[in-house]
């Protein structure tokens, strides 16, 4: 974890590949982002410690326009795009806890049990029988379809097309429901 004195240089990758003038410039964009990235962090993660990491991580992102862009774009441009690097870094780690937390959340465990008691126990063990089939990336797929996910929040989660993800798992639970003797005729 980093912390608010955090004072390692920011450009410490870099400090080869860069000009004198443009380690200067982009020294002073750091700085002058650096309150907006400490209220960022505590805005978003509630975490005012991680406004190093989060500017570390912007500046990879900022590092290659600042290098191709001749002459060396001013103070002003690199902290607006730093800022905005910021933000989007914030958003996503943001996000990506929020999805961590909601997938055990209780709410989640209320509608699961809510759903068990609808089903009887045959069922809940063929249900059990065909996620205990299937591949751990299916199951993990099944597990998030469980907990409510649609397709397009999974694919976001995977980084992969919801289409290709719908059609492999489709393909998936095919398999297992012939190998157990079950004609498919449901859609996903």
């Amino acid at each position: 974890m980093s912390s608010n004195t955090y004072k390692a240089d920011p450009l410490w990758k870099w400090r080869d590949s860069l000009t004198e003038e443009l380690q200067a410039r982009l020294r002073a964009a750091y700085e002058e982002v650096l309150p907006f990235a400490r209220y960022t962090s505590w805005s978003y993660l509630h975490d005012g410690t991680l406004a190093a990491e989060l500017l570390e991580e912007a500046m990879d992102s900022i590092y290659p326009f600042a290098l191709k862009t001749s002459p060396a774009p001013p103070i002003a441009k690199l902290a607006a795009r730093l800022r905005s690097q910021v933000r989007r870094v914030a958003k996503q780690r943001a996000n990506r806890q929020s999805k961590e937390e909601c997938a055990g959340s209780l709410h989640d465990m209320e509608r699961n049990h809510l759903i068990s008691e609808t089903l009887d126990v045959n069922e809940m063990i063929l249900i059990k029988e065909i996620v205990g089939r299937l591949s751990p990336e299916a199951r993990n797929i099944a597990t998030w379809i469980w907990m409510g996910y649609s397709w397009r929040e999974i694919g976001k989660t995977l980084d992969i097309d919801q289409d290709s993800i719908r059609l492999a798992f489709r393909r998936e639970a095919d398999r297992v429901l012939s190998e157990l003797g079950i004609e498919s005729n449901a859609t996903l």
